[in-house]
């Protein structure tokens, strides 16, 4: 009888995590469409484009970290994944647009070129 318990207590714990996971996704990419469709458009400068401690089929992905203004006139940054060809385009003080949510400023996507 302990096989079919032990079965089945690890099936309800993989179900709780995948379950977890899938739900933290979907609510990140309900905010990301979102802030596209309802949020504020303006102009950020990037600081920062570097490789991350991330690894997708042993290819390094990168960050690129931006600061911009909202609408407030108060200085926020974000950060965006990209893969190595995207990040490519960018460097130190290029300049392109994010959307921000008015509500709460320092949540904000990178949109990119104007």
């Amino acid at each position: 009888w302990w096989i079919p318990a032990s079965f089945t207590v690890m099936g309800g714990i993989f179900t709780s995590l995948g379950g977890f996971i899938f739900l933290r996704a979907r609510t990140g990419l309900q905010a990301r469409a979102r802030l596209h469709r309802e949020g504020s458009t303006t102009e950020a400068t990037i600081f920062e484009v570097r490789p991350t401690r991330i690894r997708i089929n042993g290819v390094h992905q990168w960050s690129l970290r931006y600061r911009y203004q909202d609408g407030r006139g108060k200085s926020c940054t974000g950060a965006e994944s990209l893969s190595p060809e995207e990040a490519e385009a960018w460097k130190e003080g290029d300049k392109g647009m994010v959307r921000y949510d008015p509500r709460r400023p320092n949540v904000s996507i990178w949109i990119g070129k104007p």
